[in-house]
């Protein structure tokens, strides 16, 4: 009779540990994501602007004005945005004097001259305006201001763009230049402005303006590098015009408007400690490249404006790129 296999007895606890020591020796594999920022992102101020495509903007300064107000005009409505109505304007002085021409409607009284090469040109405005003639000098300056003092009867919002705190005044009267034409540099003193300089003439044209004007100031200061100055005193114009800008747009400070709200956009921050590379520049190492003027607009853009718009925006922009390649007709 064959003998019975007996059961081999296995101790249940015993196995039961067995188990779970196998499965906490089980491999397992855990993917860790590391993000690592190269770059110090700029904090833009925390009050929005609040601009809609319908919304008309005056931009007046440095050439920097000149490539954020190109890109405003493409997506805002048109005839929404004006660009520098009297030419680029480097320093605050040259723009406080075009806003105060706008204001009065009028222009300083002498602007005109004759220049090195026999054209007729203004020191208000730049070298656009030049003519053969004083009279068509006068006439088309006039136009100008005429059409510029319509568009900022109606601006609601105006970008001030400072570049420099270097200013040229002639010898011959003393008045303020904004633009020297390539004339002689004998014809010229050149002078620096402090940070009381700047806040106190603002200050006073902003005090005069009346106090139903519906406008808005948004300062930012150029990111272009003046190294004809040098890069030391570079650095000290744009620190003098900080500081200056600080005191317009503090809310605890008297210098700031009283008539208008001041904002301030950082660009050159954005340039200088955000981006803060040389590829972010043009081949002359001193203007920002097309890539970085487009970097600072999309920043600019999501604080200027809500989502909702940006559908519109698009439309726009799509429009303005199909009128460039349009057949111009006479």
């Amino acid at each position: 009779m064959p003998r019975k296999r007996k059961k081999k007895r296995i101790n249940r606890k015993f196995a039961i540990k067995m188990k779970l020591s196998e499965a906490s020796f089980t491999p397992v594999v855990v993917f860790l994501q590391i993000v690592m920022e190269f770059r110090t992102p700029v904090d833009l101020p925390l009050q929005k602007l609040a601009l809609t495509p319908r919304n008309r903007v005056l931009l007046l300064g440095s050439c920097f004005s000149d490539e954020i107000g190109r890109r405003l005009a493409a997506e805002m409505d048109e005839g929404c945005v004006l660009i520098n109505p009297f030419g680029t304007l480097y320093n605050p002085t040259s723009i406080l004097q075009a806003l105060r021409a706008l204001q009065t409607n009028r222009l300083p009284e002498g602007h005109l001259f004759k220049g090195r090469d026999g054209r007729w040109r203004s020191w208000a405005f730049g070298g656009k305006w030049a003519a053969d003639t004083q009279a068509e000098c006068e006439a088309k300056t006039r136009k100008a201001l005429q059409q510029a003092v319509a568009f900022w009867q109606q601006a609601d919002t105006v970008f001030i763009t400072f570049g420099t705190n270097h200013v040229y005044h002639l010898k011959a009267d003393g008045r303020s230049v904004a633009n020297c034409h390539k004339e002689l540099s004998s014809a010229f003193e050149e002078r620096l402005l402090s940070v009381e300089d700047v806040v106190k003439a603002w200050q006073t044209f902003f005090r005069a303006l009346p106090s139903a004007t519906p406008r808005r100031f948004v300062f930012t200061l150029s990111p272009y590098r003046y190294i004809k100055y040098g890069l030391h005193t570079d650095k000290l114009s744009k620190a003098t015009l900080l500081l200056a800008i600080d005191r317009l747009c503090s809310p605890a400070n008297d210098a700031a408007p009283t008539a208008a709200p001041c904002f301030y956009f950082p660009a050159y921050e954005i340039v200088n400690d955000e981006l803060r590379d040389y590829r972010f520049y043009a081949p002359d190492m001193q203007h920002p490249s097309e890539q970085t003027a487009d970097y600072i607009w999309e920043r600019l853009k999501d604080w200027s404006f809500a989502p909702a718009d940006f559908d519109r925006m698009r439309q726009n922009l799509k429009a303005y790129k199909a009128a460039l390649h349009r057949p111009q007709t006479k």
